[in-house]
């Protein structure tokens, strides 16, 4: 197993290699084996957003969009991936996704180009909850945006 230093940020104007411009395996967006709500770490600043996510998770259907906002490390991914594990392992069938932000976006742009945006739709309106990371990345991309929130 190998470990990767945090890369520091690209400076402006510049972008920063990705995993498909070194020829590595993108992360998948399994669940982590890890990241369960028995061993989130829970304190002051993120015990809203811990009860909020197991409410939604006790209540499906009962919530509308739900954004979880707050600076690096506080535990969003972790609660995202907690609550895919979670609905994974319920009975009946939930249909559950979650990706990244920026995962979304080259999706939608593919099927925009490929004039694929019925099956596109389609997808994305069968699904029961959808999990979205790192949702600054939609920053300036209205167009996105709009099909992500319609």
């Amino acid at each position: 197993m190998s470990h990767r230093l945090p890369q520091p940020p690209a400076p402006t104007g510049e972008r920063r290699s990705t995993a498909k411009d070194v020829g590595e395996k993108k992360p998948s967006n399994a669940p982590s084996a890890t990241s369960s709500f028995q061993n989130f770490v829970v304190g002051g600043g993120n015990e809203l957003a811990y009860r909020t996510i197991q409410s939604v998770a006790e209540n499906l259907g009962q919530y509308g969009p739900l954004l979880l906002f707050g600076p690096p490390g506080v535990g969003k991914t972790h609660l995202q991936h907690a609550l895919v594990r979670k609905l994974r392992g319920t009975p009946g069938k939930v249909r559950c996704l979650r990706l990244t932000a920026e995962q979304f976006t080259g999706e939608f742009l593919g099927c925009l180009e490929r004039r694929a945006l019925p099956g596109f739709r389609q997808k994305y309106r069968t699904i029961d909850v959808l999990l979205v990371d790192d949702v600054q990345f939609l920053m300036n991309k209205r167009a996105t945006l709009e099909e992500l929130l319609y």
